[in-house]
């Protein structure tokens, strides 16, 4: 259990090699005393940090807690990548989301919007109506905020947005 936590530790402070290595030997010790649930656990928890899509999105956010943004927005466009590359639509959504987030709180109004859009392809393509839904308002948050200049102003007309059914007219943004 030690060895979970230091791994857990390691994880926090972007320290990979060492969150693998906990982690690896805790399992090992776990698979010689027979614990068949920690046994479940430790190979979960690995799959996940060895899951680089994962890992790109979490270095992400990482750099961006610390408003280090051109070292998340770096390590969200390498996690896009990946999945575009392993074909995984779904990691592929979610890192568009993340850089698109990003992005647009940036100011980067168009790769914001390329990034939902890509994203909101996939959902209508999938037939997931949160996706969908959840794309469409970062989209109409991205006209707001261009047309005002400021996503702080998009947020607020977000979340008049949300409780709007789809295709109705969005409020005016001032």
């Amino acid at each position: 259990l030690a060895l979970r936590y230091l791994g857990a530790l390691a994880e926090k402070t972007a320290d990979r090699e060492t969150a693998v290595s906990c982690y690896e030997e805790a399992l090992a010790i776990e698979q010689e005393l027979g614990l068949e649930e920690r046994i479940a656990s430790g190979r979960s928890w690995l799959d996940r940090l060895n899951d680089l899509v994962h890992a790109a999105i979490k270095q992400g956010s990482d750099a961006e807690r610390r408003e280090a943004v051109d070292e998340a927005l770096a390590y969200y466009r390498k996690a896009t990548e990946l999945a575009k590359a392993q074909g995984d639509e779904d990691k592929y959504v979610r890192s568009n989301q993340y850089l698109g987030a990003l992005a647009g709180k940036t100011g980067d109004y168009e790769t914001a919007r390329e990034c939902f859009e890509r994203a909101l392809a996939i959902e209508e393509r999938a037939g997931r109506d949160e996706g969908i839904a959840y794309n469409r308002r970062w989209l109409e948050w991205l006209d707001a905020a261009s047309s005002s200049g400021d996503l702080l102003c998009a947020a607020r007309f977000g979340s008049q947005a949300t409780a709007r059914p789809i295709g109705v007219a969005p409020p005016t943004v001032l």
